[in-house]
């Protein structure tokens, strides 16, 4: 019997103890964010949170989704809202609104309270939550002061070194100032956007500690309504050049606030939503880009939204640092009448099987482990190197096989332009640099890995079957056994689940025989010696169980002789 195994949770039913045979598949993983994207090529795009957008000639591209067909670079485009946020924490989202009750000026970023009462402070989670959703006013957010000349008002700080850096891809400096010059530099366009009544909106100008009166937008009416607040760096087109207003910091600061408060007519700012878009240009390079847009085989390609639904998709192909393939890999049996090598609940029992291992996998060609006749082996087809490059030249005396993919090892981008010239990689494009170079070798390579593989896998009844990876493995010194310490998903760098286990496991009883025995009779010669095999067992099964009969019949008629 054979069962595939993806990324999750997996039930087997048997009636007898059995141990798994495994196959794994590997796979290698790199966003093609800063690569030459080809017609012939099929791509995928794996966004879970739904807010980062790619722009690919005119069609946009977002989500959970695919495509083919398009030659040529690709632009990038990040939103930002607050359907995320969680009140004084700044990991998951960096962005933070503050405002100040009773207060007659507008709200800077530079602004130190020495209130005791009334304090410049973060707004609170129910503010956070009221204003997540562009839900077009079904939730909102009220701030009212009825103090004459009083401003309500609240203060948007958007972090934009935070956000690109964590949803996008880190930035090829390592300052802070160098990373707010790229910021300036690089993003095309940002776009801020209230929604809610009667308003108006400004950009704060950290050069002057001021707000320019005469660009601040407006709008007027006493129902739902949208303000955008789009800049770039064109004079021709923006209120105010982009590049002037980030901070020292890498923010960019907006003012969102009613008319002042007058005698029997409170100041009122009812908000609906609030978000922000950070365009980047297309030749804004990031040195390790994180964005999951990947070149992946037909066959993964047209698995996307079919067998795999849009959760299973992020599993398998997560946001990657850099170059990951697939490491460490583990699949666990749960609900098992003995417990086996790894425990991570004590209340549960668990048993199966993990191995120190990178499987690597491009174009439909992957290495894979395999375990026959007790041993397990690691079947090799790739190889990977780092090597320099001068004057166009990179050496490169590897024995290989026909496909050689490279990489800059700055950018992450893939290089196509290159030719293979007497030992060299010579490469048009690049005169100096690094470059990663992903080999196939001329054969298949098998490595006996038994030492690398921890615990055995067997299955009795129902068995629940977890598959996962890129955990780390370590020795228990006081227990004297290897343990698996599950990697932490959430964070970077994160590497490519499983994609494809085959397991199969085999429960001996005279059906299941004969039904491998006439599998078996279908098959070529080169399985000859494993029919035999099975006829044979089948045979005993068949004598014990003529035996069995005549033991019957005997204690039968000494039952009738009594």
């Amino acid at each position: 019997m054979k069962k595939i195994l993806r990324q999750g949770t997996t039930k087997i039913e048997t009636t007898r103890e059995s141990e798994i045979e495994l196959e794994i598949n590997g796979v290698t993983l790199v966003s093609m964010v800063n690569s030459n994207l080809k017609s012939d090529k099929y791509y995928i795009l794996t966004n879970e949170d739904d807010k980062t957008f790619i722009y690919a000639g005119d069609k946009i591209y977002h989500g959970v989704t695919k495509f083919t067909g398009y030659e040529g670079t690709v632009s990038v485009e990040r939103r930002v809202n607050f359907d995320n946020k969680t009140k004084s924490v700044l990991t998951d989202n960096p962005h933070i609104i503050r405002t100040k009750a009773n207060y007659d000026a507008l709200l800077k970023p530079t602004f130190v309270d020495t209130a005791t009462t009334n304090k410049f402070d973060e707004a609170s989670q129910s503010f956070y939550d009221a204003i997540a959703i562009d839900d077009l006013g079904y939730t909102t957010q009220t701030l009212t002061e009825i103090n004459q000349g009083k401003i309500a008002q609240y203060l948007i700080s958007f972090n934009l070194i935070a956000e690109i850096e964590s949803k996008l891809g880190k930035m090829p400096y390592t300052t802070p100032s160098g990373k707010r010059e790229w910021v300036k530099t690089n993003i095309e366009k940002f776009t801020f956007t209230y929604s809610g009544q009667k308003a108006k909106v400004n950009v704060f100008k950290p050069i002057t500690n001021e707000y320019t009166d005469s660009i601040a937008k407006a709008h007027t009416g006493d129902f739902i309504g949208r303000i955008d607040f789009e800049l770039t760096n064109d004079v021709l087109t923006t209120p105010e050049l982009f590049n002037r207003l980030v901070d020292d910091n890498g923010f960019i600061h907006f003012i969102v606030y009613a008319d002042v408060a007058v005698p029997n007519i409170p100041s009122t700012l009812i908000t609906d939503y609030i978000q922000a878009e950070i365009k980047l240009k297309k030749e804004g390079v990031l040195q390790i880009p994180r964005i999951p847009l990947y070149e992946v085989s037909q066959d993964d390609y047209e698995r996307v939204l079919t067998e795999w639904d849009v959760k299973r998709a992020c599993e398998i192909f997560p946001p990657v640092d850099g170059i990951r393939s697939l490491l460490n890999p583990y699949i666990e049996v749960e609900n098992l009448a003995q417990p086996g090598f790894y425990v991570e609940n004590t209340s549960t029992l668990t048993s199966g099987v993990f191995m120190e291992a990178e499987l690597r996998g491009f174009e439909g060609v992957n290495d894979k482990i395999r375990k026959r006749e007790g041993s397990w082996i690691h079947v090799k087809e790739w190889e990977q190197v780092d090597l320099d490059v001068f004057d166009y030249n990179a050496i490169f005396m590897y024995p290989h096989g026909n496909k050689i993919i490279v990489f800059n090892n700055l950018t992450k981008g893939r290089i196509d332009d290159f030719t293979f010239e007497n030992g060299k990689i010579v490469i048009p494009s690049l005169l100096k640099g690094r470059i990663t170079v992903i080999y196939q070798l001329p054969t298949s390579i098998a490595v006996d890995i038994s030492d690398k593989v921890y615990g055995s896998a067997y299955l009795y009844g129902d068995a629940l079957i977890h598959v996962n990876c890129a955990g780390t493995i370590k020795y228990n010194d006081t227990q004297k056994k290897y343990e698996y310490e599950q990697a932490d998903r959430t964070v970077y760098p994160m590497t490519p689940s499983v994609t494809n286990i085959q397991a199969k496991y085999q429960q001996f009883t005279s059906e299941s025989l004969d039904i491998l025995s006439t599998s078996m009779q279908s098959s070529d010669s080169a399985k000859l010696s494993m029919f035999e095999s099975f006829n044979s067992l089948r045979e005993k099964f068949e004598r014990l169980e003529n035996e069995n009969s005549e033991i019957k019949k005997i204690l039968q008629e000494l039952l009738n002789n009594q």
